[in-house]
């Protein structure tokens, strides 16, 4: 990336990492908080002269939020096609930010765990992240700096609406709620469509986390809820975290039945990523996304012998879906061939294929 993020390219954003995350399920949790500045068009209708007006407003006020002081900041036109793309396959700006020019910034703290944007499809957006299952701790996070930020400018609020934003359905509180969560038993027991049509009759939604990838996403998926109505907000917070709870509580009542009910099928498909561990030579990145899927499964269900921590491994596992992704492998390797992207990324997964081995119990010839 630009110079200016090359330090933040180095860690791991926290929702990326597979270490520690609750059941095996939530992986990560974020919050995304809008408002727009009293009198001033919103970003769709704003010309580069208000949007370096409003920048020059706010620009001071998100300095003056702790940690934000020395946080990495940049214009999005000082930002090449392929920085962009990194900061994309981080989830730190999101596709409309990424297509904006003039006028617009972004700030990221250094535990990239608070991205704040200017001029994105709001004036402010704030996204607040966290590994785990966080996401009263990001609610509380989220409205202490909307109260600081609100003592230095004045943001666009009616009565009868509360903050105001650039799609009128989406007035209210300025706060959306998100879990990332893995999903393999629900998806290979052909139960994801059936999980989103119950959820969109409770007001929330289901997509998937990586859909650039097409059809494979790794099983993970985002739940997330429609923007939240004025003072409504610990109401969708309850919602959602009892929602999420049931979710986890029938994704591992699945696991278990597919291990009980189809051992064969489920050992066959550990086995096979177990030979491409060992033996491959080239992978593309969706392929990659299924592989550490699987393998997070089998780490669940106990059924690999691991040379090293658990712990250690799912980082390993969190450095490989991270740094082997199509942009970052461009960044960092300034090399666009296919196929040498292919031998890398097997490459990086050949460490993991060295840490484990298939416990007594793993032939299916033995069932």
């Amino acid at each position: 990336m630009a110079i200016k993020f090359t330090s933040l390219f180095k860690n791991m954003p926290p929702w990326f990492n597979h270490h520690g995350y609750e059941s095996g399920v939530i992986m990560g949790t974020m919050g995304r908080l809008v408002r727009n500045l009293k009198g001033e068009s919103f970003p769709g209708w704003s010309t580069g002269e208000s949007r370096a007006r409003i920048a020059e407003q706010l620009t001071p006020a998100v300095r003056s939020l702790p940690g934000f002081r020395q946080a990495q900041h940049a214009e999005m036109t000082e930002l090449s096609k392929i920085e962009r793309r990194v900061l994309l396959e981080r989830k730190l700006i999101t596709p409309c930010m990424a297509a904006r020019q003039d006028g617009c910034h972004v700030f990221i703290n250094k535990k990239q765990d608070t991205i704040i944007m200017l001029n994105e499809e709001e004036h402010l957006a704030i996204h607040q992240f966290a590994a785990g299952n966080r996401l009263e701790s990001i609610v509380n996070e989220l409205s202490k700096k909307a109260k600081q930020l609100a003592k230095d400018v004045e943001f666009a609020h009616g009565e009868e609406y509360g903050f105001l934003t650039s799609m009128a359905a989406e007035c209210g509180d300025g706060l959306q709620l998100y879990m990332v969560l893995h999903l393999p038993g629900h998806a290979m027991m052909n139960q994801i469509d059936k999980l989103e049509r119950a959820l969109n009759k409770m007001h929330l939604n289901l997509s998937p986390f990586f859909n650039e990838h097409g059809e494979e996403t790794g099983n993970l998926y985002v739940l997330f809820s429609t923007p939240i109505p004025m003072g409504a907000t610990n109401d969708v917070l309850g919602h959602m975290l009892n929602i999420a709870e049931s979710i986890v509580e029938k994704e591992l009542m699945l696991q278990d039945k597919m291990n009980v009910e189809d051992p064969i099928q489920l050992t066959d498909m550990v086995g096979r990523v177990y030979g491409t561990l060992r033996y491959g030579s080239m992978m593309e990145y969706p392929e990659l996304l299924h592989t550490l899927s699987v393998l997070n499964l089998a780490l669940e269900l106990e059924m690999l012998i691991l040379s090293k921590e658990k712990s250690a491994l799912q980082t390993t596992m969190s450095n490989v879906l991270l740094y082997t992704a199509p942009a970052h492998l461009l960044f960092t390797t300034e090399d666009d061939s296919s196929q040498v992207h292919k031998i890398l990324r097997m490459s990086m997964l050949s460490s993991i294929g060295m840490c484990i081995s298939p416990n007594e119990d793993f032939s299916p010839l033995d069932i």
